[in-house]
């Protein structure tokens, strides 16, 4: 059942990808909260501990191998360090997780924009 509230939510990625750090969707809903670099001073999410995590229950339902919703596949840290710009551009609008999709909560979505503004390191 959650394979399918995943599959359905997947259209929503053959759209462009936004304008560069546009933060906002029409209806208000899209938090303006990019951290800024001096988030990367403090602690930074580690890769293998909170932020794979996010991805695979979030992402790989649309993101996989083989998927002909999506062309981008996140099953290891060289794919989602290779679509970095584009992920942190798609979260931060709030373009993914596409509508029909379980939303981020705020600490997921901290996280991710946090590692991607740090450089998505692999730590």
């Amino acid at each position: 059942m959650a394979l399918l509230a995943g599959f359905f939510g997947c259209a929503g990625d053959s759209q462009p990808d936004p304008p560069d750090m546009a933060g906002a969707a029409g209806d208000g809903a899209c938090p303006s909260d990019l951290p800024s670099n001096a988030a990367c001073a403090s602690e930074l999410p580690s890769y293998e501990r909170e932020v794979a995590p996010i991805i695979e229950q979030r992402c790989a339902s649309c993101h996989y191998p083989g998927n002909t919703q999506s062309g981008d596949v996140f099953e290891s840290y060289d794919d989602v360090y290779s679509k970095r710009q584009t992920v942190l551009t798609r979260v931060y609008s709030c373009v993914m997780p596409p509508e029909g999709a379980a939303s981020l909560a705020p600490s997921e979505r901290r996280t991710l924009l946090q590692w991607f503004v740090c450089g998505a390191p692999q730590n």
